[in-house]
């Protein structure tokens, strides 16, 4: 059994969707790889895993061929939606339906039970292509979030492709969440940040500076979890592998909380879930 090492406390258990690797992994609240499923080919940026113990993930290939699937933990196929079009971000939806990021297209695409496309979202962007855009979220009330690392912002549109509200970011960013305050808080390349919704303007931010240790490269993921602590990826792609610990948390207070050290057979975790899916 491979074996991550955990220090800290809190520490709960994981599951963790692995971009290099190509795989999913779960480890329990020691830190032992309980569960490794391959993503048939496909790198991974988002991973969701149902309450039924199914997972949607969203992958990028083989050979350009790129989706969104619902897999049962035998890997057993159960929806898939495919695109031509890069896909970072997903989400299961009521229903049976999924939510897709498609960059080249920018659009949210939201598909059937059956993966067929059944409507879409248009997204703005001042660039096309890559950085388009990273996570999508459907926040509720015919509500959405994306965050557009090209354009260093955050945008939230209603069900037509409107946007009502506009946040400039920092550079690199990933993930974004919507606090109970309205706060946007959100993941740029070297720090976490909460933004305030009415300013603008920075509340709070943890980076790179605040724990040299942990070797913070890029972070992606992240889940708020029930008692205010923040559990985050830190990617350790684009030649960085096994140089800095994947994955941590810092609690209400923003002090490193618990650190997780993946095995070898890792290489780089992109997204994670702990617990349910609230707090994505």
């Amino acid at each position: 059994m491979n074996q991550a090492i955990v220090q800290g406390s809190g520490f709960t258990g994981a599951t963790v969707i692995d971009s290099n690797a190509q795989m999913i992994f779960t480890y329990d609240a020691n830190g032992n790889q309980v569960f490794a499923m391959d993503t048939m080919g496909g790198c991974g940026f988002d991973v969701w895993k149902n309450p039924d113990g199914s997972f949607v993930y969203c992958h990028l290939g083989p050979d350009g061929h790129h989706g969104v699937r619902l897999v049962t933990p035998e890997n057993e196929v159960l929806t898939a939606y495919a695109s031509q079009n890069e896909i970072f971000c997903c989400q299961p939806l009521e229903g049976g339906y999924l939510l897709a990021g498609e960059l080249t297209q920018k659009r949210i695409a939201i598909a059937g039970p059956n993966g067929k496309l059944e409507q879409i979202i248009p997204i703005q962007s001042e660039i096309s292509g890559h950085e388009v855009m990273r996570s999508a979220r459907y926040l509720g009330n015919e509500r959405y979030m994306v965050v557009h690392p090209g354009d260093k912002a955050i945008r939230q549109y209603d069900g037509q492709g409107h946007v009502t509200l506009e946040l400039a970011t920092r550079n690199d960013t990933f993930a974004a969440l919507e606090l109970e305050n309205g706060n946007i808080l959100y993941t740029a390349q070297t720090a976490v940040v909460e933004l305030n919704r009415a300013t603008g303007k920075e509340v709070w931010s943890f980076g790179k500076e605040d724990a040299p240790e942990l070797g913070i490269h890029w972070l992606t993921g992240m889940q708020r979890l029930a008692d205010g602590s923040i559990a985050l990826v830190n990617w350790l792609g684009h030649g960085m592998e096994h140089t800095g610990v994947p994955v941590f948390a810092i609690d209400a207070g923003h002090k490193l909380l618990w650190t997780l050290t993946t095995p070898e057979n890792t290489q780089a975790p992109a997204h994670l879930q702990i617990g349910d899916r609230s707090g994505r």
